[in-house]
């Protein structure tokens, strides 16, 4: 029995994190992202959001030190309203 896993991580999303090395990506999306129709998986968590999926991943998962940016966020566009909490990061 694992002991410490956020509830918030499927089975199937924690194999996915057990296969990743060097140089594999995961995409954190809202609902409008289209990723069936870009990803060779897709793995939906509907209802939950991005920064507590996040929060649920990173304690079990190394960021990537030998590629130049390992962590990627979409730039906002006009109209957009930031989250200064994740702003001030």
């Amino acid at each position: 029995m694992l002991v410490g896993i956020s509830p918030l991580l499927s089975p199937e999303l924690l194999a996915e994190l057990y296969r990743m090395g060097h140089g594999d990506e995961i995409v954190l999306a809202d609902a409008h992202f289209p990723g069936e129709a870009i990803g060779r998986r897709c793995l939906r968590s509907d209802g939950l959001r991005v920064p507590d999926r996040l929060d649920a991943i990173l304690p079990l998962f190394y960021l990537d030190a030998y590629v130049e940016d390992p962590v990627i966020m979409m730039a906002p566009v006009p109209g957009d309203q930031l989250d200064p909490a994740i702003e001030a990061s």
